[in-house]
């Protein structure tokens, strides 16, 4: 099913040789893609028996996704870099992770602070929305900026709703450099990589079992944080078998891809809870996804897919914001379901390639010019601040 890189232990081949995953970047655009609609799922003319309105009902489960696709492809690009840890190497890795995530964040955060004004100015027409109304204090903000509002501090979401995800992601950085030294100190094979992702997998399901949790989705402001750094672990965890094993082969893939379809299937129509299946299921399709060569991965690898993917952070950090201004906007006006699910749609097309080009490619590029960063592994981009998340 996997074929060797060498017979070696693969764990310290240098970010250049590393092979390109297109299909991590395009499905990482296709993941947010599911997230815009489920964000906008009331206004699909569908009816709710219908499996694509089920299927966007599901949008949540993405970024489950995204927290292992983003511990497989940051351990695959920086973990290299704490063999031997010094204030260089943390240099690197946090200077390369702030110009990643923060500029289009603090960029968003800023036109957010317009959303407060504007429920001001539409409650005097009477079209304020009211599931908006609570979402915008002082402090919050002040946590947003720092990147901590889902740390367990606050018991709601708040200000740009999907940025919870970058908060934990941000704590998952925290904790990747030591991660990365113990595990490439530690974990000498792949079969012991595979019991570290397994008793992740394990810790993960015993939180949400104690905490009463039926889904991955319930309650995000306390449970998201473990969510994301388990998650995380599990995907630097598959990195290492990815490593020492080498990418699945075409048939491999099938394989993979069909096991991971399966168990989400299966385990979904069972009423197993989703935290012991969906992670299962997605861990077996992000190794499904890095083979070098298959149906799915040439499919995938068609440069439109791949520039939905480049551009899927800046999806995902403007779609709610272009959700609350088209309420803002169009609340009591009588409007098709369909046009304005089309409205939505093009309006976050155009905005995430706007952004992309205008505000966090250059500031990525700024920033890592001022610090003297080489890009990492270049021909590696799939992680979830680039959807991202």
């Amino acid at each position: 099913m996997f074929k060797d890189f060498s017979a070696r232990d693969h764990s310290t081949k240098p970010s250049s040789e590393l092979p390109r995953i297109a299909a991590l970047t395009s499905i990482r655009g296709i993941a947010a893609w599911w997230i815009a609609v489920y964000h906008f799922r009331e206004y699909l003319p569908l009816r709710a028996d219908n499996v694509l309105l089920i299927a966007a009902s599901r949008g949540f489960y993405a970024v489950d996704l995204f927290f292992i696709m983003s511990g497989f492809v940051i351990y695959l690009n920086y973990a290299q870099l704490f063999q031997v840890p010094n204030r260089i190497s943390l240099r690197k890795f946090a200077v390369a992770r702030f110009a990643r995530i923060y500029p289009l964040h603090l960029f968003m955060l800023m036109l957010f602070a317009a959303n407060p004004i504007a429920l001001a100015w539409f409650s005097h027409l009477g079209l304020t929305p009211a599931q908006l109304a609570g979402r915008y204090n002082p402090l919050d903000y002040v946590l947003s900026l720092v990147l901590i509002q889902n740390w367990g501090f606050r018991d709601h979401l708040t200000w740009n709703i999907p940025a919870w995800s970058i908060s934990t992601e941000f704590a998952a950085y925290l904790i990747f450099p030591l991660a990365a030294y113990l595990t490439l100190r530690w974990l000498r094979s792949a079969t012991a990589a595979f019991v570290a992702a397994a008793a992740a997998w394990a810790a993960l399901s015993i939180v949400f079992w104690g905490a009463g949790a039926t889904s991955l989705g319930d309650d995000v402001a306390r449970l998201g944080l473990p969510r994301c750094v388990f998650e995380f672990f599990i995907g630097m965890m598959l990195c290492c078998i990815f490593r020492r094993r080498g990418p699945a082969t075409a048939g491999g893939q099938i394989g993979l891809l069909s096991g991971a379809a399966a168990i989400a299937i299966v385990s979904l129509a069972a009423g197993v809870p989703d935290y012991l299946g969906i992670p299962a299921a997605f861990t077996l399709l992000v190794i499904g996804l890095a083979a070098a060569r298959g149906p799915i991965t040439t499919l995938l690898a068609l440069r439109p897919l791949v520039f939905l993917g480049e551009i899927s952070y800046a999806t995902y950090l403007s779609h709610f914001f272009i959700k609350d201004w088209l309420k803002f906007l169009l609340a009591g006006h009588d409007l098709p379901a369909w046009l304005l699910f089309g409205l939505f749609l093009a309006i976050t097309l155009l905005a995430s390639v706007a952004l992309y080009t205008w505000i966090e490619l250059p500031w990525r590029r700024r920033l890592r010019g001022r610090a003297r960063l080489a890009s990492p592994a270049p021909a590696m981009a799939a992680d979830l601040s680039r959807v991202t998340q």
